[in-house]
């Protein structure tokens, strides 16, 4: 996405003794052109007290306008998933967004990351399918 879809954002997190979450917005602009999804990076750099390496995430803008994209998109629920090791099982939720004509699908597969596969989780892949 280029910044006609956002407004560029920057700043620093600084988090309290006891503090484990925070939070940013990032402005959106709505159009009303049929364009596909976009997408943009996030970036925390820098970190100060603590041994946290510089990471990244990415944003997709869902474009919500019908037409051609009537299909929708199939996105993750949420940006980030986490599980506890004790219950065994980590669940990650798939949405269909932005349209609901016809049948649409997309693989998914673990890959990578600092967990070692077949130690700390076992390997998956397979396809999710939505239909009518």
């Amino acid at each position: 996405a280029n910044t006609t879809n956002y407004t560029p954002a920057n700043g620093t997190l600084t988090f309290a003794d006891g503090e484990t979450e925070k939070t940013f917005s990032i402005e959106l602009r709505n159009n009303t052109n049929i364009n596909g999804n976009k997408t943009f990076n996030l970036d925390l750099s820098n970190p100060v007290g603590t041994t946290t390496p510089d990471v990244s995430s990415v944003v997709t803008i869902i474009d919500d306008e019908v037409g051609t994209f009537g299909s929708g998109s199939i996105k993750f629920y949420r940006s980030t998933f986490t599980a506890s090791e004790r219950s065994g099982i980590a669940t990650v939720e798939i949405s269909r967004v932005g349209g609901t004509s016809g049948t649409v699908s997309t693989d998914y597969k673990t890959d990578g990351g600092t967990a070692v596969v077949n130690a700390d989780y076992e390997a998956v892949s397979g396809t999710i399918t939505f239909g009518p």
